[in-house]
């Protein structure tokens, strides 16, 4: 190799080994974050998180009788942008939906619901924010201790809003 590329590689051959990994980790480093948003970054986090979710599970130390406990499940219910496109991507969470997946889990057992949604705004519908607020106010003490809702400090843009929503 003559020329350029040849220089080059002479030049970077003769640097100490220690420059040589300083300068490729920065540029993993510096690479990274450009690519970060792209579909195949997204899909290799989505892979090496469900890889160690499942790895995580089939080790002793997380199953319930290494615990001495009983069995201990959980669900995640992820809104993902696949579910927000079927929704047809409203501009606010619809609260019928909300109230749907909330039901879903708390029948279904879950021992702790937590929705990290902001409902500090109305949404478009009085009415099924009316059905949200009901709803929730007539679950049993039981599920309201194992429903967390996001609460947030600042006020909400119309002050004449339920105050449950704030």
């Amino acid at each position: 190799m003559d020329g350029f590329f040849g220089g080059m590689l002479a030049t970077w051959n003769r640097l100490p080994r220690f420059w040589q990994n300083l300068f490729v980790g920065l540029a993993v480093a510096l690479t990274i974050p450009l690519l970060r948003h792209t579909d195949w970054v997204k899909s290799a986090q989505n892979f090496a998180m469900d890889t160690m979710i499942q790895l995580n599970a089939s080790l002793e130390r997380m199953t319930a009788r290494a615990q001495n406990r009983g069995r201990y499940e959980f669900t995640f219910l992820e809104i993902d942008e696949k579910s927000y496109q079927s929704w047809d991507e409203p501009y606010h969470v619809p609260r019928d939906k909300l109230l749907k997946l909330i039901r879903f889990s708390l029948e279904g057992g879950a021992r702790l619901v937590i929705a990290d949604i902001n409902l500090n705004n109305p949404g478009v519908d009085a009415a099924a924010d009316q059905a949200l607020l009901s709803d929730l106010a007539a679950l049993s003490k039981e599920d309201q201790a194992r429903l967390i809702m996001l609460r947030l400090t600042k006020p909400a843009l119309n002050a004449r809003y339920p105050p449950a929503f704030r």
